[in-house]
This record gives structure tokens, C-alpha cells and sequence, in this order.
């Protein structure tokens, strides 16, 4: 049985249950949100802005970075920005006045 218990799974009474372990998350420090751009001339560039989703664990940056296009398969006028919540990807937002930016190609 203390084999088992290593593997997360263990048998009781005829039915399989789950160790604790296998189910808590690992929470990061902040709350982070995944933007996507895509560049419309009909638009202001901050209604380009489309939220994607916002995640605090690292089992849930995973399930969104899996379910997005890699960035390698992006059209030109189109990327993604990753900010803390609340803050938006733009200069003009106050959070932002005095950042920089990394850009990765």
C-alpha cells in the first residue's frame, strides 16, 4: 500500500481516491493577465487590446499557454503582452510611466 500512496493514487474500499498532493496548485506571487494584439485599422490601438485570460498558479499559466497559438505563428500586426493584473498593456497607464519593455522576436 505504501508503494501505491507514491504514485498519488491509492485504493480504498473498492474505490480509487486521489492524494491531496496531485491536487494543490503552486501559486505565483501576483495575479498575472495574458493580452492579445491584433492590429485593426478601424479601431483605436486600445480596443485592439483583447484580454485573454488571467491566471495565478503555475498549473494555470500552463493550461493558457497551451491553448494559445505559439507566438512563432503570429501575423505581423498581431503579439501578446503578459502584465500584472490591472495593469494595461499601454505607456499610459500610471503602473507604466516609468517601465521599460522587453520585446522578444
Amino acid at each position: 500500500n505504501a508503494e501505491k500512496q507514491q504514485y498519488s493514487e491509492v485504493e480504498v474500499e473498492g474505490e480509487l481516491e486521489v492524494s491531496p498532493d496531485v491536487l494543490i496548485k503552486h501559486p505565483l506571487e501576483n495575479t498575472w493577465t495574458l493580452w492579445f494584439f491584433k492590429i485593426d485599422p478601424t479601431k483605436t490601438w486600445e480596443d485592439c487590446q483583447m484580454l485573454v485570460a488571467s491566471f495565478n498558479t503555475i498549473e494555470d499559466f500552463w493550461a493558457v499557454y497551451n491553448h494559445i497559438d505559439p507566438p512563432s505563428l503570429l501575423k505581423n500586426g498581431r503579439d501578446y503582452s503578459l502584465f500584472k493584473q490591472h495593469i494595461k498593456p499601454m505607456w499610459e497607464d500610471e503602473n507604466n510611466c516609468n517601465g521599460g519593455r522587453w520585446l522578444l522576436n
